[in-house]
Order: C-alpha cells, then structure tokens, then sequence
C-alpha cells in the first residue's frame, strides 16, 4: 500500500467489460456484459478465479459482504437483476443460486424500477438484506440461512426514502455499524 505499485493485474476474458464489481477483504466478484460473473479469490499476490457463472440477464448491483462468524469472507452473494426486478442470492464458492426473490411492493410488482444497491448487513443479531431500488424505495429482509440448503428471505419492511435511485455503503461509528443510504433525501439505516 506504502508504496502503490501494480503487483497484479486480472483482465477479463474476451475484452469483456466489467459492469458492476464488489469486494470483501479476500474475495472479489465481478458482473461482465451479458449476465457473466466471475468469483475471484484474493491470495497474497494474486487474484485466482475460484468460480464463473452465466445468468440469464443483465446484473443490476452486486454485494458479498461476510457475514457471521468470518468477517474476511462472504458465503453467499447478493445479486439485483435488470430485467425481472430480482433479487438473487447465490452461494459462494459456486456461485449456485441459493433463492430468487421478485420484488414487489404492495402484492404486486414493482413495475420497471430496478435494485440500483444492495447490501447484507447484521444488525443486532439479525442479518438482513437491504435493497436500494432506482425510484427511492428501500426494501429491508431478514436473511436466513440456516443451512445452504434453507435460505429464505422474511418480514419485508419497505420506506421510501426520496425519489431519486438509492446507493447504499457501511461506515463505522463509535464501534457500531450503520448504512447510509445516499439518495435526495440521505438517510442512516441503524
């Protein structure tokens, strides 16, 4: 970091563009054109591809923060999608689909406004799958995962914070941890 020297370079394949990416302290995920995403671990001195994927659509947003016990690595990603306004939450290393969930505000669907942000975050004890839409709406989950076999998203909450497209990032505190939803109308989520 002292000395902000290139010690490795990861492309992607086919002059691909990246769309979307996110990080953890030793995992990236990456979104290419066309629905690829490709799961990298980050080693001492490189980026090793432990995983690829091919979705059906375009990826909107991604997330794997770590949650429970290992703070440096996430199980599970959460993925927005563009054209039938889901959200997926895919199992990691695999990156296999653990649960698919469209959104919907009121029993019916959100229309065309798409998850611009989303983010796992524990508060308290609970872990919880925030979603940012485009139109200023925050949907707010519990996530479950028992098991990998048993995930499930419960008890929705949804506030609409603004009008304009929600962006979603944790900061720090007073040793605590709270999101902050940037929008027209910036709001901290605790």
């Amino acid at each position: 970091c002292k000395t902000h020297k290139l010690i490795y370079e990861w492309k992607p394949p086919n002059n691909s563009s990246i769309t979307v990416a996110a990080t953890n302290p030793s995992q990236v995920l990456v979104a290419l054109g066309g629905g690829n995403l490709v799961f990298l671990n980050i080693e001492a001195t490189t980026l090793v591809v432990a995983a690829t994927a091919k979705l059906d659509q375009e990826v909107a947003c991604l997330d794997i923060s770590p949650i429970g016990d290992n703070a440096t690595s996430a199980r599970y990603a959460a993925v927005g999608m563009w054209i039938d306004m889901s959200v997926r939450v895919l199992a990691l290393p695999t990156l296999t689909e653990s649960l698919r969930h469209v959104l919907k505000s009121d029993g019916s669907a959100v229309g065309d406004v798409i998850s611009r942000s989303v983010m796992f975050h524990v508060f308290g004890k609970q872990t919880h799958l925030l979603v940012g839409l485009g139109d200023g709406r925050l949907f707010n989950f519990y996530f479950n995962c028992n098991n990998d076999t048993n995930v499930t998203l419960s008890n929705l909450k949804r506030v609409t914070l603004g009008i304009q497209p929600i962006g979603l990032k944790r900061f720090r505190a007073r040793d605590k941890e709270y999101v902050f939803a940037a929008s027209d109308r910036p709001t901290v989520v605790y």
